[in-house]
């Protein structure tokens, strides 16, 4: 079983101008998740795709594979999908993968994950049965939702008996929420359904810190300052 990591750093971000090669905390943004992956496999092993040449010479020295996504999967509206089955499936880039081996994408906007999460997903892809596995962040607060056709909303719980936050998470109750951080399947799945996750998949529990994305300034500045602390 080999593990595969693919991230996607495409040019051309509407929000923050090379939001993916700007320097945070000391790194380039997209250098905090090569330094991730490298505690799950080997350099050579994780694939860098952008549509800029710029970006992938920014990239090679850290060793790693390096692929010139086309650009008509490279727009504003292009699904990360479409990118990868361009790269890993429509193209001969050399890698004979295996139909158990692990394809994990990873996202350069979420630049903040713990080393104790990498030994956690390495542990799930060692569990028998599993396809693929998602990260995810709990969340025990209180939701509400619209009523339909009006301007009014609703919760979703009763008033009179507001359930305390721990007491949701012990009778497990939270919500699990995509944090957009990491996504592994199995080589096998990947090629039949050419999507991020399917099958029988589980859950990688994640710190709720490493659940931010960076679309924007402000984004960049909390970041920056947790990266700083750990």
């Amino acid at each position: 079983m080999t593990i595969y990591v693919y991230i996607p750093i495409r040019s051309g971000s509407k929000g923050v101008k090379d939001k993916n090669i700007k320097l945070i905390s000391g790194k380039r943004l997209f250098e905090w998740t090569i330094d991730f992956a490298i505690n799950l496999t080997a350099k050579s092993n994780i694939i860098v795709s952008s549509n800029s040449e710029h970006y992938l010479s920014l990239a090679k020295p850290a060793g790693v594979k390096t692929l010139n996504r086309k650009e008509s999967v490279s727009k504003d509206i292009s699904t990360t999908e479409e990118s990868m089955i361009s790269d890993l499936l429509l193209k001969n880039i050399g890698i004979d993968f295996n139909e158990d081996d692990w394809l994990c994408l990873m996202q350069a906007t979420s630049p903040i994950r713990l080393k104790v999460t990498a030994e956690k997903l390495l542990s799930k892809m060692n569990t028998q049965g599993v396809d693929s596995i998602i990260g995810i962040n709990k969340q025990a607060g209180f939701h509400w939702k619209k009523i339909s056709g009006s301007q009014y909303i609703s919760p979703t719980y009763d008033l009179r008996s507001r359930p305390r936050r721990q007491q949701v998470l012990d009778e497990g109750n939270e919500r699990l929420v995509e944090n957009g951080s990491i996504y592994a399947t199995r080589w096998k799945c990947f090629k039949k359904t050419g999507l991020r996750v399917s099958g029988s998949t589980v859950p990688l529990y994640m710190e709720s810190i490493e659940g931010y994305e960076i679309d924007d300034e402000y984004d960049f500045e909390i970041c920056e300052k947790i990266l700083a602390s750990l």
